[in-house]
């Protein structure tokens, strides 16, 4: 039988598809189509029991007429694609007629679009009533009694249309599919090789025949079945690359290795029998060996760039502490960039190489090529931003940062950043206005958060919006006072104004309790009490932190000198004073201590 060339189409579509149920889409105006070819003088004769009677003939000839005029504008409306005035109008025809398949399977197939399933089940099988005959209900029942995993239906649909067209592939393969769904495993592979008998030996049915296998934990069977492939498909190494994938999903790894090395010996230096070589002495806990293989995988061109990356990431993944392992993941990202220097997700790995490697000034020259050729990858301007950061290039993370906001208008990391680099090239208006807006857009949950407000209100502090200042600590420190950082900073402050010492002392005791050997919070608490006059317990602390200062700070050895005066120890503050000179400016006020042998407020 030769199909009509609606089908033919559809049947093309399809060709190569495993299952056509899962995929298959119809927008098909068939009762318009039989109408038309009803109008071109095909006669009953002609199309057999498939004709479709549009209107029944016991109408008059006004109702066909409406019918038909209905019928026509509600095709129209629908593929417009206004659907509403559609249903209307095929509601009007069923009114005229209410036995017309015709409508009813128009009424279905708009439904089952709209996966408004159990609708069109109900709308295919009215259709299938008024005209059981018809191979494009039928068809289109098979879909609809698919998707609602209605086996019994679906397969007798599908029979019908295998009896009526039986030299169309489509129809068993979509038979297939239909038991695969129900998971009826014995009567999917029965299809198949009925398949098989009808049409010869394929290399699609062997293939998901293996498939299905592998699913039920056959692996026998499946590996039987790809060797019959094997020999009859001229000994396709793609095939024999499955049967060491088998091999290796049952953990059968020497098995394995020996397909593999067939291929090598059909075909030598084969970049994917390396990979699998590779993998299989992963497995064995041959490093030594599973390198190897891996570096002459990555030597061979063949294997694709977008291979080699999804290589690197999954052994990123593994976390490996080997250090043979890591030297190896390096030398695949070298061997890699050498060979495509223009791909950027090799580029993007070469840099977090440099940067692992230390080359940083290296890493950002190739981070600052791929920001100007893929301006919207957020992780490379990141990564950009962090590496000037770190570098303490305020003006050029100010600028990478502003240039980011550009294509990321909502990243309050960005936005972070930038007032964080206007913080520290001291353009506190421009910090403030930046961290203000970042700091709205950042979630309460947000791990930013708590930086966002540690600098509004250091820059609040620097524009002597002191109260400002202290009502970002307390709001954030009502729903989360163990932030040690926050009760640092905001105690420190209170300590420079000499105000709400108490409050101040408790929240820095709070610090050193939790960190007893930070540098940072010893000096804070020593300062406090400084403050409050109790020199001799700040004395006790200052040391502490003194002794802990690893980074050499010039503030806690001018804290050092200033208590040891108040502790009359006159000489020893001057030393101090006179250290803290020779590493930084401090307070401002070393030179007038110094000369004047006092404590200078």
């Amino acid at each position: 039988m030769i199909l009509p060339g609606v089908l033919v189409v559809l049947v093309l579509q399809v060709k190569d598809k495993t299952f056509i149920l899962k995929n298959l889409y119809y927008i098909l105006s068939i009762s318009a189509l039989l109408f038309l070819l009803n109008s071109c003088g095909f006669t009953k004769k002609a199309t057999s029991s498939k004709n479709i009677v549009l209107v029944s003939d016991t109408l008059s000839e006004a109702k066909r007429n409406d019918f038909t005029y209905a019928f026509f504008e509600a095709n129209k409306y629908y593929l417009n694609g206004k659907t509403d005035m559609a249903l209307s109008l095929y509601k009007n025809c069923l009114q005229i007629d209410p036995t017309s398949a015709a409508v009813y399977y128009q009424l279905a197939g708009i439904h089952m679009k709209a996966e408004q399933l159990q609708l069109a089940e109900t709308f295919i099988d009215k259709a299938l009533y008024y005209n059981s005959d018809n191979m494009w209900y039928h068809y289109l029942a098979a879909n609809i009694y698919g998707k609602n995993n209605n086996e019994e239906k679906a397969v007798k649909s599908l029979n019908y249309l295998i009896n009526d067209n039986p030299k169309v592939m489509d129809y068993y393969l979509a038979l297939a599919d239909v038991y695969i769904q129900s998971k009826n495993i014995k009567e999917a592979i029965n299809v198949y090789s009925r398949i098989e008998q009808k049409f010869g030996r394929s290399e699609l049915i062997s293939l998901q025949k293996v498939n299905i296998y592998r699913s039920e934990g056959k692996y026998n069977e499946a590996i039987n079945e790809l060797y019959n492939l094997y020999n009859n498909t001229g000994h396709d190494i793609e095939i024999k690359r499955i049967i060491a994938e088998v091999y290796f999903q049952i953990n059968d790894v020497d098995n394995c290795i020996r397909v593999y090395n067939e291929i090598l010996n059909e075909k030598p230096h084969d970049g994917f029998a390396y990979i699998g070589l590779a993998e299989c002495y992963s497995v064995k806990k041959d490093i030594e060996k599973s390198k190897d293989y891996l570096i002459k995988a990555f030597n061979d061109k063949e294997v694709s760039s977008e291979v080699k990356v999804n290589l690197i990431v999954n052994l990123f993944q593994l976390n490996q502490s080997d250090t043979i392992y890591n030297q190896t993941i390096k030398e695949l990202i070298v061997i890699s960039y050498k060979q495509f220097p223009e791909n950027f997700d090799i580029k993007t790995l070469y840099a977090d190489y440099l940067i692992k490697s230390d080359s940083i000034t290296r890493a950002k020259e190739i981070i600052y090529e791929i920001v100007t050729e893929r301006k919207n990858n957020y992780a490379i301007w990141e990564q950009l931003v962090l590496l000037e950061n770190q570098a303490k290039n305020w003006d050029s993370c100010l600028m990478v940062s502003k240039e980011a906001l550009k294509y990321f208008p909502n990243q309050n990391f960005l936005y972070f950043f930038k007032g964080f680099s206007e913080y520290s090239m001291e353009m506190y208006t421009d910090a403030l206005e930046t961290l203000e807006f970042g700091f709205k857009i950042t979630r309460s949950d947000d791990p930013i958060r708590p930086d966002f407000i540690s600098f509004l209100a250091e820059v609040n502090y620097k524009l002597n919006n002191k109260e400002q200042a202290y009502s970002y600590y307390d709001n954030y420190l009502e729903s989360d006072n163990d932030n040690l950082m926050m009760l640092n900073n905001y105690a420190y402050y209170l300590s420079l104004d000499k105000k709400d010492l108490q409050k101040a002392e408790q929240m820095s005791l709070k610090t050193i309790q939790k960190e007893p050997k930070s540098s940072t919070y010893l000096d804070t608490y020593a300062w406090i009490l400084f403050q409050m006059q109790n020199y001799s317990k700040a004395l006790e602390y200052i040391k502490k932190a003194v002794d802990n200062n690893t980074e050499n700070s010039e503030v806690i050895i001018e804290h050092y000198g200033d208590i040891l005066f108040y502790n009359n120890d006159i000489d020893n503050a001057v030393i101090q004073w006179e250290n803290a000179k020779q590493i930084g400016k401090g307070s401002g006020k070393l030179d007038e201590k110094i000369k004047l042998r006092q404590y200078v407020e």
